[in-house]
């Protein structure tokens, strides 16, 4: 149950630290020094753009990871390097010479991971990844647009796993690999500074979250930070938080079985905002 509990843990510090970087944005937006996305935040066509644009990158990851296993890793330290940086140049913003801080700091993260792959930096860089992704995705997305893209792909999760499965293949082929598209946390906690296949080798079964299932429940509380405030955000967070809660609890009596977490995860994502418009 400690690693459940450090799972929870971690999926409360993506969706807190991503509020932190939404408002960020959302002030730079409100002052005119960056865009948003979209020029109409309320277009629910906004949603299946961004739906249309995302499933292909999906099957992009399938066939790397079918034929091209080098080419996947390269293509992954490219997105988490520029997620990372979009994230810490929100956060800390300096410009070194003609270079921003953000952009060094996430050449040196994305080279520590490399250089030492533990499950610590494979959590660590997609944490900050996920956070800076989702947050400028909500804070660009009406609420009911931000609603409706989780509504496509709790579907979508939910038929991936149950009834294409190839969420199931790409699954047993990122865990393996120790990817930063994945979150993992050991059954030994000590596990987490060690390199390679940790959890495996002390006989445990590590706990696995995928990057989408941080993103999109951050991607609707930012959503709901920009349109209601901080604390109707806070409350969609801890909704979300709880149904996480709920599923582990549920893998709990069913060890080894991938489950879609987005279905859940977006259902307390409704249930927190339905709330915070209740008091």
């Amino acid at each position: 149950m400690r690693a459940a509990a450090v799972l929870l843990l971690l999926f409360l510090t993506v969706q807190l630290l991503g509020l932190l970087v939404g408002s960020r944005y959302l002030g730079f937006v409100n002052s005119g020094e960056a865009e948003p996305l979209f020029s109409n935040p309320q277009s629910p066509w906004n949603s299946l753009y961004l739906f249309a644009v995302l499933l292909p990158l999906t099957l992009l990851v399938i066939l790397l990871l079918k034929f091209r296993r080098s080419w996947f890793r390269a293509f992954e330290l490219l997105v988490v390097f520029l997620c990372c940086w979009l994230t810490l140049d929100l956060l800390v913003g300096i410009q070194v010479g003609w270079l921003s801080s953000g952009f060094l700091l996430s050449l040196l993260l994305v080279g520590w991971r490399v250089a030492r792959p533990t499950p610590l930096t494979q959590d660590l860089v997609l944490i900050l990844s996920a956070s800076g992704v989702g947050a400028v995705l909500g804070v660009s997305l009406g609420v009911a647009p931000s609603l409706l893209l989780l509504a496509l792909f709790s579907v979508y999760d939910y038929f991936s796993v149950f009834v294409s499965r190839h969420m199931v293949f790409m699954a047993k082929r990122l865990v393996p690999s120790s990817s930063s598209l994945l979150l993992s946390v050991p059954s030994q906690l000590r596990d987490f500074v060690r390199e390679g296949r940790a959890g495996k080798r002390a006989g445990g079964r590590s706990l696995h979250l995928g990057g989408g299932d941080l993103i999109l429940p951050l991607v609707f509380s930012s959503s709901v930070l920009s349109a209601e405030g901080l604390a109707s955000s806070l409350l969609v967070s801890l909704s979300s938080s709880l149904s996480l809660l709920l599923l582990l609890l549920l893998l709990s009596r069913r060890p080894g079985t991938i489950l879609p977490g987005l279905p859940l995860l977006s259902v307390g994502c409704l249930l927190g905002f339905l709330l915070s418009r209740l008091t």
